[in-house]
């Protein structure tokens, strides 16, 4: 069962490095404004020690937090943008907010 999924592995590379040599462009997305980065810029915004940006860095819930209500917006008007193009393949990490935008 292994070698069946690295050849499937392969195969998609082999597809991927392809289409790169066909002339396809690459177009990166940082995922949109998430629930970590609203609480780590509301907490920049006022006094605040180390031991908070810590407190806020090392917050289990956060670790893969969804996106923000900001989130919401970039990620309508980037999808009015990227709607327009040709869209072949998406590669995206397994974190919430990733995924959110990517959807």
């Amino acid at each position: 069962k292994r070698n069946m999924e690295n050849k499937k592995d392969t195969s998609d590379l082999a597809a991927t490095v392809k289409a790169f040599e066909l002339g396809s462009q690459v177009i990166l997305l940082r995922h949109a404004n998430s629930k970590y980065n609203f609480e780590l810029a509301s907490l920049l915004a006022q006094e605040h020690t180390e031991e908070d940006i810590v407190r806020v860095k090392t917050k289990r819930s956060l670790r893969s937090a969804p996106i923000s209500e900001l989130g919401l917006q970039q990620c309508e008007e980037t999808s009015e943008v990227v709607s327009k193009l040709k869209v072949e393949i998406v590669l995206v990490s397994p974190m919430k907010r990733t995924l959110q935008t990517a959807y």
